[in-house]
């Protein structure tokens, strides 16, 4: 039970950290230490380079990731249990990605798709030569 909580809290903080993580090789515990706009920041600036955003939706795409960002912090900072964490943050992801979609282009969203299930999966692999 204990590993599927920890596998559950790994998952939460990628998605904290994603539309920003790509598959970088941050530390997880320094991704988890960043503040809102450390985090905002960095999730913009991988968004940058692996996206080539415009000019006008970079701009977008920071405002969109200091909002949630900051919609994330309320949820780490609360008392609620991992699992209940957890789903907080995966709906907020799911609405974040609405937006994201109004953002980029349809090669663009596909390119952060892939992106993202690629980071997933070397996350979950990470997570079980650990435990």
């Amino acid at each position: 039970m204990k590993t599927k909580k920890n596998l559950i809290s790994t998952i939460a903080i990628l998605f904290i950290t994603f539309t920003g993580a790509f598959a970088q090789k941050m530390d997880l515990e320094t991704l988890k230490k960043m503040n809102v706009d450390e985090r905002a920041t960095y999730q913009t600036e991988l968004m940058k380079s692996k996206l080539y955003l415009s000019q006008e939706q970079l701009e977008k795409i920071s405002e969109l990731n200091v909002r949630y960002s900051q919609k994330m912090q309320t949820i780490i900072n609360s008392s609620d249990n991992k699992f209940s964490k957890a789903k907080a943050m995966k709906n907020i992801q799911d609405e974040k990605e609405i937006k994201l979609k109004e953002i980029l282009t349809a090669e663009q969203y596909r390119e952060y798709e892939k992106e993202k299930k690629e980071m997933i999966e070397k996350a979950k692999d990470q997570y079980r030569e650990n435990n």
